[in-house]
């Protein structure tokens, strides 16, 4: 009956929808955890630039003849 490929249909689309919805949701934590990733790698790049320049300073003190 008309009616019921009607509901049939709905049901399909409600969980396509779902579907879309948990992918969309995965993609927006995969996202999250790329950012805080990213965050760290740059804390770290800051570090390892101030104890480049820590080193800078300290052989800046030798004398190579």
């Amino acid at each position: 009956s008309l009616a019921g490929h009607i509901s049939s249909a709905s049901r399909e689309q409600s969980k396509a929808t779902q579907m879309v919805s948990t992918s969309l949701q995965g993609i927006a934590d995969v996202t999250e955890q790329s950012l805080v990733g990213a965050n760290e790698t740059s804390a770290a790049v800051r570090g390892l630039v101030g104890l480049a320049e820590q080193l800078t300073q300290a052989i800046s003190q030798f004398k190579v003849d």
